[in-house]
């Protein structure tokens, strides 16, 4: 296996995540951020419209999965600040 090079040890874990979940997620958490009575699931279903986006495509289970791992991603990030 590969030896870690130096700079990726530091990285943070969302640089991890793909393009389509980091705009997922942003997208979603702003939206809840903004508008806190909508549901999580509300604010997945209105990013998935807005990029016609369905099923087959980007699963919602998947979604969910995915805004939760980078969620607790962000508030590990956010603690060590």
């Amino acid at each position: 296996m590969p030896k870690k090079k130096k700079y990726y040890v530091n990285m943070p874990k969302l640089i991890l995540f793909e393009t389509l979940d980091h705009h997922m997620f942003a997208s979603v958490y702003a939206t809840k951020n903004a508008l806190p009575s909508v549901t999580l699931k509300r604010a997945m279903e209105v990013f998935m419209e807005s990029y016609n986006l369905h099923e087959d495509i980007y699963p919602m289970e998947q979604a969910y999965q995915t805004y939760y791992r980078m969620f607790d991603a962000y508030r590990e990030l956010r603690k060590e600040e």
